[in-house]
């Protein structure tokens, strides 16, 4: 038998999920049902009887040249054992219970892939990472696995055999992904309790259940719109007596009762939605819970070189239905349609406290420093018409922005970004499906405007499909304006595989990722433009170019 090792990833299983290493052991060595997977992989299943749900352990492991080395390992429930034999059902029926549903290639579909095999060229893609999505929610706490093979190829592009085009050939053997909430939900034996809601909101209250975490880490925030004002996009209809029971963690049925209750009393021309917000239990870039400091959001050196520091910021969720035309989009009013009320401040004191000293003043420190010597020339500010900068510095200044966004949204209830991204930004990568536009502001300032999802102020015109599927498609679709003294920065995210593409209007801009990257612009007649931008105030200004970008 090869030497067995655990590496840094049994840390994660031992911390989280009371998993031992005599636990791994007794699975490993004197297991109950063994079974090989392809790609390296092997599970056991080994009955522990601990306690009532520590009863049984399914233990992974991958061969990793000479050694045998932990991959995962969970508690399974009674009830999985028996409705299943060989380990690999067992695992299966796992999936199934505490999973979340994933995309393979972007055409897979289901809780638990068995051998999905693919193509890809070596520039498109270096990870089998990059085409395995969770199709749930990105705010559902959730652990992905898979096993694959890579092989490399090459096409020949001549018959000579000198020209030839080098590919990696990945195949996916087992992919799933779990739900920790629901996971830990079962295995800390989290009091559940039933309640009634009524059935025209049982989908959507459903699906926020989902997202609670079960040993208390979610604030429910409650956002209510003024009477006349249109938050979202569809109307609330006053509901019959019909209801449908809903289960969710006992600790919660307060908060839902509350909000059931606001629900019930809206009039026709109110909204209301329900944002959990997740409470962060640690660095949100490092995982780190010790020496938490105080990030701030937009950096304190600006102040020398911004002279309006008053900060104007807002997140948009929806809008008014209404006309698809550019210029009467761009003349929707910025104060009817906000989802949260604008926040004015300095820019200094917007921080984030989750955040470790690590971080802050290591990596993050030495980005600011490297944004900062791009950004600022002769003790100046550097104007967007002005902005010149090779691959590396528009990479820098990429990340820099990038940070700023994530940090933005986190502070607004988005529930957009996935955390994953604050670890990729960490490690210096950038998603694929991002695109960082900077144009020149009228006014000087500093401040944000988030808009998410489907809305009349981006005005949809798709080539190829419905207008009903591109609205759906379009809710993927975040985009937030940074004001930085007399620049704007438009970082805007569509996921990968999205078939709707981007196009800007009212100002041209300069695209600084993907770098040489161009964005078509939609041409309104000069007059139309000073009309919509002339004389606009610094938040106004901020919040009709946020706007101005369109889904086609």
């Amino acid at each position: 038998m090869k030497e067995f090792v655990f590496g840094d990833m049994f840390i994660l299983f031992k911390n989280e999920f009371g998993i031992e290493e005599k636990d791994v052991f007794a699975a490993y060595y004197a297991f109950d049902r063994q079974q090989d997977l392809e790609a390296g992989a092997k599970i056991f299943i080994k009955e522990i009887n601990k306690d009532q749900n520590r009863k049984h352990l399914l233990l992974c492991i991958r061969s990793v040249g000479q050694l045998e080395q932990f991959a995962f390992s969970y508690w399974v429930p009674d009830f999985i054992l028996h409705r299943s034999n060989s380990p690999i059902n067992i695992l299966e029926n796992f999936c199934k219970e505490f999973g979340c549903k994933i995309r393979v290639s972007k055409s897979f579909t289901g809780y638990f892939s068995f051998k999905a095999e693919f193509v890809a060229q070596v520039e498109e893609i270096y990870d089998p990472n990059d085409v395995v999505e969770n199709l749930e929610s990105i705010d559902i706490p959730c652990k992905t696995f898979f096993f694959y093979e890579k092989q490399e190829h090459h096409d020949n592009g001549c018959n000579d055999g000198n020209n030839s085009t080098g590919s990696s050939l990945f195949y996916i053997y087992y992919c799933f992904s779990i739900n920790e909430f629901r996971y830990n939900g079962w295995l800390y034996d989290i009091p559940m309790t039933q309640m009634k809601v009524p059935k025209e909101w049982h989908s959507s209250l459903d699906e926020v259940t989902k997202l609670l975490n079960p040993l208390g880490g979610t604030q429910i925030k409650i956002l209510k719109s003024g009477r006349n004002n249109s938050c979202f996009s569809d109307a609330v209809e006053i509901p019959n007596e019909e209801t449908l029971d809903i289960s969710l963690p006992k600790r919660y049925k307060g908060a839902f009762e509350y909000s059931i209750k606001l629900i019930k009393e809206l009039r026709e021309d109110e909204k209301v939605a329900l944002v959990p917000v997740q409470k962060n239990q640690g660095c949100l870039f490092c995982g780190a819970v010790d020496e938490m400091s105080s990030e701030h959001v937009f950096p304190k050196w600006l102040r020398k070189y911004v002279k309006n520091i008053t900060f104007h910021s807002s997140a948009f969720l929806d809008t008014p239905s209404g006309s698809n035309n550019v210029s009467e989009c761009a003349e929707s009013s910025f104060y009817d349609n906000k989802l949260d009320s604008t926040e004015k401040s300095t820019a200094h004191g917007f921080t984030v406290q989750e955040v470790c000293q690590a971080c802050n003043n290591g990596w993050m420190s030495q980005l600011e420093e490297e944004a900062k010597n791009i950004l600022v020339h002769n003790e100046q500010l550097v104007i967007a018409d002005e902005m010149t900068f090779d691959s590396h510095q528009s990479y820098l200044l990429s990340l820099w922005l990038f940070k700023i966004w994530l940090l933005v949204l986190y502070k607004f209830p988005s529930q957009r970004v996935s955390m994953f991204m604050f670890r990729d930004l960490m490690l210096g990568k950038l998603p694929e499906g991002l695109i960082i536009e900077t144009s020149q502001a009228i006014n000087d300032g500093i401040g944000s405007t988030i808009v998410l999802g489907n809305s009349d102020f981006i005005v949809l015109k798709p080539k190829m499909i419905a207008l009903e599927d591109a609205k759906k498609f379009a809710m993927d679709f975040i985009s937030c304006t940074l004001h930085i003294g007399r620049n704007f920065f438009r970082i805007s995210y569509l996921p990968p595989g999205n078939p709707l593409t981007r196009k800007s209007s009212v100002k041209k801009t300069k695209v600084i990722f993907p770098y040489n990257h161009r964005l078509e612009l939609v041409v309104i007649d000069k007059e139309r433009e000073n009309d919509i931008l002339g004389g606009a105030e610094p938040g106004v200004e901020l919040f009709i170019f946020s706007i101005m970008i369109i889904l086609v």
